[in-house]
C-alpha cells in the first residue's frame, strides 16, 4: 500500500520549529559557502523503505542523506 506524502511549509511550523529549521539552514549554507563539509548525520544509519530506489524522490533522499554524512540502506516494501 503506498504511503501518502504530506507537504509542509514554514507556515505549518511553530515559531520554535521554524527557528530550528532556519538555524540549521544557515549552518549548512555558511559551511557550503566557506567550502567546509557539514555532516550532522555522520555516523547515523538511515533506512530507505520503498519498492523502487531509483525514483527521483528516493534518489534525492539518498543523495541528501549521504551528503549530510549518513549511511543509507534500502529495504524493499515487500518486507
Amino acid at each position: 500500500m503506498p504511503f501518502a506524502i504530506a507537504t509542509v511549509s514554514l507556515g505549518d511550523l511553530s515559531i520554535g520549529e521554524e527557528g530550528l529549521v532556519l538555524g540549521n539552514f544557515r549552518v549548512l549554507r555558511d559551511a557550503a559557502a566557506a567550502g567546509r563539509a557539514c555532516t550532522p548525520l555522520s555516523g547515523k544509519k538511515l533506512g530507505l523503505l520503498c519498492e523502487d530506489e531509483t525514483t527521483p524522490e528516493a534518489v534525492a533522499f539518498r543523495c541528501a542523506a549521504i551528503g549530510l554524512g549518513a549511511h543509507v540502506a534500502h529495504a524493499g516494501a515487500s518486507l
